[in-house]
């Protein structure tokens, strides 16, 4: 039960600071770092394919309401949640992660969290500016915008990762 609290805690955080300041960020119309998709990714391993779906799903409907964007952040956090298990497998260092625990860098080590972090942003940004743009003849200009909102993205999650970390470990 603690544990969802935690969780509630980080989705009100990340979903807030994502609308009231990072969607404020915009350099040339180019840099726009989504940085709530944390959330999806920092869930436990053991939960639900259709718990996921279903966060994932509400998670990106709940920034769509607030920055009436007509459902691509509903459609791109659902696709991260839905590839999320495949991608867990493909870059896990064990045969299983431990029940109860989700992603963090203690465990698992900067460089694992980092390309975690990296493999789902790109997933995630790349369908979220392709529903955007929704045009092939500006791919050159789609593909720059996922790769620097890309590096915008990691940056704050990080930061925020380690804020939320060390907050989290001065309670105990």
């Amino acid at each position: 039960m603690i544990r969802s609290y935690k969780y509630i805690i980080h989705f009100i955080l990340l979903i807030t600071i994502q609308l009231l300041v990072v969607n404020n960020i915009q350099i040339n119309s180019y840099i726009n770092p989504y940085m709530y998709i944390l959330f999806i990714l920092i869930l436990p391993f053991d939960l639900s394919k259709s718990l996921l779906l279903l966060i994932g799903f509400f998670t990106g409907l709940s920034v769509d309401i607030f920055s009436n964007t007509f459902g691509i952040h509903a459609a791109a956090t659902t696709l991260l949640a839905f590839v999320r298990p495949t991608l867990l497998t493909l870059i896990s260092t064990r045969e299983a992660y431990e029940p109860g625990s989700c992603p963090n860098i203690g465990m698992y080590g900067f460089t694992w969290f980092v390309k975690y972090l990296a493999i789902g942003t790109l997933i995630h940004h790349s369908a979220l500016f392709m529903l955007e743009t929704f045009n092939f003849d500006i791919f050159h200009i789609t593909l720059g915008k996922i790769f620097t909102n890309l590096i915008a993205s990691i940056i704050l999650m990080l930061f925020y990762y380690i804020i939320a970390l060390k907050h989290t470990k001065k309670r105990r």
